[in-house]
């Protein structure tokens, strides 16, 4: 059994954890409190008369709209903003939303966007109009842009970049003692470039 205490305009509440003028519901048991709809009938609720959240009998948690079944257990019709990172200063949070009119997810942070997943899959990373796959644009800068494949194991890198003309760098083993470039296709070795410039086609010695 669960004792409830209803507060309405109240100057304060019995267990000091209220404010003076609130309304609440509040569950004075030290160990359960529990709000149930015994009936098929959704959990709504609502501020300034219009509901804003529902919760239905499967589950399916809709915030400002109704849940449909089997589109997930939150649904929500809006952006979602993660906010409490570093420091509670902190204004400009994450933020992922879905672009009006299209099936656009899209992902924020210091109140730009970052990144996006348009309707055909397609991703773009700087580029909010991705034509291919997988595009990544430097908008920033007249460096063009870069993609870093690192590890863990040290701190060694390669980079694939293309500048503000148009051309394209491979840079191997960045940080390394005798880095190797190699090209396969299908799994076997068709060229390599030694770390001293000589190259090898077909395992042939540089």
């Amino acid at each position: 059994v669960y004792k409830r205490q209803v507060f309405k305009t109240a100057t304060s509440d019995s267990a000091g954890t209220g404010s003076s003028g609130t309304e609440m519901i509040m569950f004075t048991s030290s160990t359960q409190g529990a709000i149930n709809v015994v009936s098929s009938d959704p959990l709504t609720f609502s501020t300034a008369i219009t509901e804003r959240m529902r919760i239905d009998s499967s589950g399916n948690v809709g915030i400002a709209l109704t849940p449909n079944s089997g589109q997930g257990i939150l649904q929500l019709n809006g952006g979602l903003r993660i906010a409490g990172s570093a420091s509670a200063s902190d204004t400009s949070a994450p933020y992922i939303f879905r672009t009006s009119g299209a099936d656009n997810m899209v992902f924020a942070t210091g109140s730009s966007e970052r990144m996006r997943i348009n309707s055909s899959g397609f991703v773009g990373i700087g580029e909010n109009n991705p034509a291919v796959r997988l595009v990544v644009k430097d908008g920033g800068n007249n460096l063009g842009t870069s993609i870093r494949l690192t590890q863990g194991y040290n701190s060694v890198y390669s980079d694939i970049a293309s500048n503000f003309g148009g051309s394209m760098t491979l840079n191997a083993g960045q940080g390394g003692g005798s880095p190797i470039m190699h090209f396969q296709v299908n799994g076997s070795e068709k060229v390599r470039i030694q770390a001293g410039g000589g190259i090898s086609f077909n395992g042939d010695t540089a």
